[in-house]
């Protein structure tokens, strides 16, 4: 007896083996089966953002996906992501260099018969004191143009030269206080240890300037007393500046068209100040939106780059 059960014991291990090498292959073509597919689409997920296409949604199947496919997903989709900001980052810096390049030729062809034109009035002037009305408004119009070629040189020539780091709650509560009618509120909110930004500081100026004027027009143009909010807050490794205004808000549909050079809603606008605020934001790597808040008025959001190592005292 013992020596037939021995016997049988070599056909009963190989047996035995033989199921384990048929259940081990069934189970190696089911986990290659399942990383098959994940892995053809993340191939075709390569094509597509060679092509610039969208990914497709996460679904319910991606759950039960192991860790690692899991992981390629999130990282192609954060890729995608990161292009798309990528090329709205160049198309925006192409777009400003190609209008200030244009203003800055607009601004020396402004400017060459300026001069003679204002020496022409005043000539006239002495000469003849009946001309005297018609002359004022020629002056008045000169100096429109004048200050509209100062616009477009400022616009032909971005912020440059060496950066500084900037208080951006200093910097605003200083254009609240000087740029702003006694007529109008202010009130301006700022946390602590609010990080500075490494900027230039004229072009930064420049833009909150234009940003606060901007409000102070909107306010006047309704009428009544009016009130800006300042708020500078920190996000990340952002500093954010939001201004906010009672005015009418933004006009329907303007969308951020009202940051190009030739948009304007005011009668006598230049159309060439938000552009500036733009532009002097992103020389110093940050980004500007506007919206128009549901309460009524309009709100700016300026982000800038918060300085690496030098904070507010």
């Amino acid at each position: 007896m013992a020596h037939r059960v021995s016997g049988l014991l070599p056909a009963f291990a190989l047996t035995l083996m033989a199921l384990l090498a048929a259940l081990a292959l069934a189970v190696a073509r089911q986990i290659a089966r399942e990383l098959a597919r994940p892995i053809a689409e993340l191939v075709e997920w390569t094509e597509r953002i060679g092509r610039e296409q969208a990914l497709p949604p996460p679904s319910a199947e991606e759950a039960g996906e192991v860790r690692e496919v899991q992981a390629l997903r999130a990282a192609a989709r954060r890729a995608v992501a990161a292009l798309a900001e990528a090329r709205l980052r160049a198309l925006e810096a192409e777009r400003i260099r190609a209008w200030g390049e244009m203003a800055r030729r607009v601004a020396h062809e402004m400017k060459n018969p300026l001069t003679p034109l204002r020496l022409a009035a005043h000539r006239l002037e002495q000469v003849s004191p009946e001309v005297v009305e018609p002359l004022a408004v020629i002056r008045e119009e000169t100096a429109r143009l004048e200050e509209l070629a100062q616009q477009f040189a400022a616009l032909g020539r971005p912020p440059s030269g060496p950066t500084s780091p900037v208080d951006v709650a200093e910097l605003l509560g200083s254009l609240l206080a000087s740029d702003v009618p006694p007529a109008i509120g202010t009130e301006l909110v700022a946390g602590q240890g609010i990080p500075l930004v490494e900027g230039h500081y004229d072009g930064l100026v420049r833009s909150f300037r234009n940003v606060v004027r901007n409000a102070v027009d909107a306010i006047q143009a309704v009428g009544g007393p009016g009130r800006i909010r300042a708020t500078v807050t920190a996000e990340a490794d952002e500093v954010v500046a939001l201004v906010e205004d009672t005015g009418p808000g933004l006009p329907a549909g303007a969308g951020d068209r009202i940051f190009e050079p030739d948009f304007t809603t005011k009668a006598r606008g230049t159309g060439l100040g938000l552009a500036l605020v733009r532009q002097g934001v992103a020389a110093d790597g940050g980004r500007v939106r506007a919206w128009t808040r549901p309460e009524g008025g309009a709100a700016f959001e300026v982000r800038l780059p918060a300085a690496a190592t030098v904070e507010r005292a």
